[in-house]
This record gives structure tokens, sequence and C-alpha cells, in this order.
């Protein structure tokens, strides 16, 4: 996995947002504004597939915005970590779905969490 990845990969599914979390794991969202951030040093994860890249840490995702024509590629958005009401839609997200998880940053979206699966690109 590599940011570039991730970020074409939500892109190409219309996605506004791409996260990265322990060097593998890649989700996309278009959504991020109930979500705790944290410092950066807590996504401190090279990339499994570029090592020049961090790629999030253990529960912590590495946010970035997916570029359209008027925005730079690979703008960080902030590191985040999972929360309390996450954890219940994180657990159902890697059943259902095997490789995807988003575990972000800030609390994540009122009551109900917008959270839309894909499918883990190769």
């Amino acid at each position: 996995m590599t940011v570039d990845k991730c970020i074409d990969f939500c892109r190409q599914n219309n996605f506004a947002y791409a996260g990265l979390e322990i060097g593998t794991r890649c989700s996309c969202a278009n959504n991020y504004d109930h979500i705790n951030q944290i410092s950066s040093d807590q996504c401190s994860t090279s990339c499994v597939g570029n090592n020049q890249q961090i790629c999030g840490g253990p529960l912590t995702l590495s946010v970035y915005s997916v570029p359209t024509e008027n925005k730079p590629p690979l703008q960080i958005i902030f590191p985040c970590v999972i929360g309390g009401v996450i954890l219940s839609v994180i657990a159902w997200i890697i059943y259902k779905y095997d490789r995807l998880i988003f575990s972000c940053c800030r609390k994540l979206m009122s009551p109900k969490p917008h959270l839309e699966p894909v499918e883990q690109p190769t």
C-alpha cells in the first residue's frame, strides 16, 4: 500500500478523503466532521509499498484529501485515532469486508457515522 495508491482508489470511487492505517490499510470517506485530531507523531508507520511515505500507525489513521484538478496531490489533512463511538462500526466493517477498516480522526459524524465501505485496493 502507498499513499498514492490509496488516494487513486478513493478518487476512482468518488470519495473526498483517503486514510491509511498501520502501513497497509486504506479507507475512503466523504466526511470527517466529528473526529478527534491527535499529534502527528502517533502516525509514524511507513507505508509497506513505499517506506518514504507515512501510512498512519497502530489504531491511528493518516487522512489525506483526494485531489481534484485544482488541488495538489498528497495534501495531508491530519493524523487521527479511533474514538469509542467508532469501535463497533470498525468491528462490523472488518467482519463484513475483511480487509477494510475505517478508523478515523475526531469522533465520527453525528449520531450515525457516515462510512462508505469500499473494497481494499490491491
